[in-house]
């Protein structure tokens, strides 16, 4: 499981936008998945060599210029369902919903660094086959007090994809840390692809990627998500850990 967010200004959103749509129109599609793009494989299979190797450049370039950050959480999926007590994934709900708390807990300690207070509206991609899931971790982030003031939840909202261009930018993160994690990190296949090194060696400091084994999930699930449990409860729960 993997799942990225990235954290945009309102003024550099709007360059950014402009200058995505730019190189979209360049290329020849009007919108942008890694999966598609990058395996060139159905509306992205008959791009030229040319504008794809162009695409591939400027891509990372635009996400270092104008994004805040660019946060990503990821984590083996046996290890969660091995982890993580039935009673807690009745509270928080699925993977996916799980994965998405731990990138907006993310983003908290990442304002707190910068001391940014000011209200974040969450956009999310619709048509994930767990939408549910991402719904009810919002809720409970919406109405848990300690979690609504850490992440400065203002609002949130499913848009569908192509419609906006921040949410192509955590797609394509989250696709090249699978892809380094699962062929350079894990299997020793492959080095780290070009265009992944020339954001995250680059620029280390604009992006975080949270890597939670079994030991670190046990952690993050008894130190964050049961704070705001009546005492009893809490430490029930947590010993199930």
């Amino acid at each position: 499981m993997c799942v990225s967010g990235a954290v945009f200004e309102p003024e550099r959103f709007k360059v950014f936008s402009r200058l995505w749509n730019r190189m979209l129109d360049r290329v020849g599609i009007d919108h942008f998945h890694a999966a598609n793009f990058y395996g060139r494989y159905g509306y992205c299979k008959g791009i030229p060599k040319d504008k794809h190797d162009f695409a591939c450049r400027r891509i990372p370039q635009l996400i270092n210029e104008h994004t805040s950050c660019v946060l990503t959480v990821s984590f083996r999926q046996q290890e969660f369902d091995t982890v993580a007590p039935l009673e807690w994934k009745k509270r928080f709900g699925s993977t996916h919903g799980v994965a998405t708390q731990m990138v907006v807990g993310a983003f908290g300690h990442w304002a707190n660094e910068h001391e940014y207070s000011g209200p974040v509206a969450y956009v999310i991609e619709s048509g994930d086959d767990d939408e549910y899931g991402v719904e009810k971790a919002f809720k409970a982030i919406r109405t848990t007090p300690v979690l609504n003031s850490h992440s400065r939840y203002q609002s949130h909202s499913f848009v569908e994809k192509g419609t906006t261009r921040g949410i192509e930018v955590a797609d394509c993160f989250a696709w090249h840390w699978n892809k380094f994690y699962a062929e350079s990190y894990f299997q020793r296949m492959r080095p780290i692809r070009a265009d992944l090194k020339s954001m995250v060696v680059a620029h280390p400091n604009k992006y975080r990627v949270y890597n939670f084994d079994n030991a670190k999930l046990r952690r993050f699930l008894k130190r964050v998500w049961y704070q705001d449990l009546p005492p009893d409860d809490a430490r029930r729960l947590a010993a199930d850990l």
